[in-house]
């Protein structure tokens, strides 16, 4: 568990806050703007504007979020957990050069460990500190997603080029499809949902996704009608870079882009998230690879689980995320723009249930890496939904 402190008084306080959510005392000093943080020599940081500018603030090691960086990348992650690094800049290919066959496994993108530390400043700034050793109270361990959106060979769900994306499906039967690939797999869940935004924010230090990355198949407007048959892969080129490639659509602005090789998290299709729901307006964030049952949709999780109180405000602009002390991603203020704050919408319910995110191709400026939806029911299912693989078994890279 991270640290979470609200409304400092003082510098001072702020300091001794993060110092306390250190496991060692490996400590530097870092100053913005005359303001005192203090970091393990080893991280990095993140502050989270709260003006409605979209320009977030670097602290810390660039030498270590650089060091984090070059670990992400695509891989092909066979069927009994073997990865092999594929080519930083051709995922057709392994990083030796060879070619691969295409059904050995699925195409996956490696996230490692990322631990942290979230406070807030006295004047309401959330500071997101970062680092790849577990020095900090949170842990996001190696996460293992789909480069591409799910489709289905006709036996199992798959994260594979030049595939029709998977759809029309309600979350539980995407489990057990992704399932049928073997146990240990499952569907990309809201933790890595975390994890892939902390690593944007530390890349790129703007609240604004589709400024930084590309608008996404939408292309800024309603492109659904063409973007929905295109096929997966089409990002092959960027390896394991952030970018955008064309859409091959009639609409120019429309493209797929790349996260550090995970293609398309949002704009294309919204995602169904596995690993929570929501029951009135407390979000239960469970764990495991397994969905949960009727009886834990109507009370609480079996097991370990941890809640926090999402915004039920709907149809408005994301002004401000939950945070907390696992940097929680709903919103939990509206009010913004397409070009303010976190500049994504937000769709909420009391009686919603069911967790997308994304956004797809009809959604135009709405889109983005913090746009979410959570007023459906659990079992909802829709031509415009898809979901993303994930591994969570032993991993063994050569």
């Amino acid at each position: 568990m991270s640290k979470y402190i609200k409304n400092f008084t003082s510098e001072a306080s702020l300091a001794s806050a993060l110092e306390s959510g250190l496991q060692r005392p490996n400590i530097s000093l870092v100053t913005d703007t005359g303001k005192s943080y203090c970091f393990p020599a080893n991280a990095w940081g993140i502050v989270i504007p709260v003006d409605g500018s979209t320009n977030a603030t670097f602290l810390g090691s660039e030498a270590a979020w650089q060091a984090y960086r070059a670990k992400l990348g695509r891989y092909l992650l066979k069927w009994n957990g073997e990865a092999w690094k594929l080519s930083s800049s051709n995922s057709t290919q392994l990083a030796n050069g060879t070619t691969f066959g295409v059904d050995d496994g699925n195409v996956m993108v490696r996230l490692p460990r990322l631990s942290y530390s979230v406070v807030r400043d006295s004047s309401g700034r959330d500071v997101i500190i970062m680092s790849e050793e577990p020095c900090l109270r949170n842990v996001i361990e190696e996460q293992w997603v789909g480069a591409y959106l799910a489709s289905h060979d006709g036996t199992r769900l798959r994260s594979k080029r030049g595939m029709a994306v998977a759809a029309s499906r309600t979350i539980d039967t995407f489990w057990t499809q992704a399932q049928a690939c073997g146990s240990a797999w499952g569907l990309s869940n809201y933790e890595q949902r975390i994890l892939m935004m902390l690593i944007y924010l530390s890349q790129y230090r703007s609240l604004n996704s589709q400024a930084s990355l590309g608008y996404g198949m939408n292309g800024n407007t309603n492109n659904w009608s063409e973007a929905q048959g295109k096929l997966t892969g089409e990002s092959y080129s960027l390896g394991d870079a952030c970018g955008a490639v064309s859409g091959g659509t009639s609409n120019a602005n429309a493209k797929h882009v790349s996260l550090f090789g995970i293609e398309d998290p949002y704009g294309w299709y919204w995602e169904m998230l596995q690993g929570i729901y929501f029951i009135n307006n407390v979000g239960y964030v469970y764990s495991g690879n397994r969905m949960p049952d009727a009886t834990e949709l109507a009370s609480h999780p079996k097991g370990s689980y941890r809640t926090f109180t999402r915004n039920s405000v709907s149809g408005q602009y994301i002004t401000r995320l939950v945070g907390g002390e696992y940097y929680d991603i709903l919103p939990s203020a509206t009010g913004g723009g397409s070009e303010s704050y976190w500049c994504d919408y937000t769709w909420a319910s009391s009686s919603g249930q069911l967790l997308l995110w994304g956004g797809n191709a009809n959604n135009g400026s709405s889109c983005g890496l913090a746009y979410s939806d959570s007023d459906l029911a659990w079992s909802f299912s829709n031509s415009g939904c898809s979901a993303r693989l994930a591994f969570y078994g032993k991993v063994n890279i050569y």
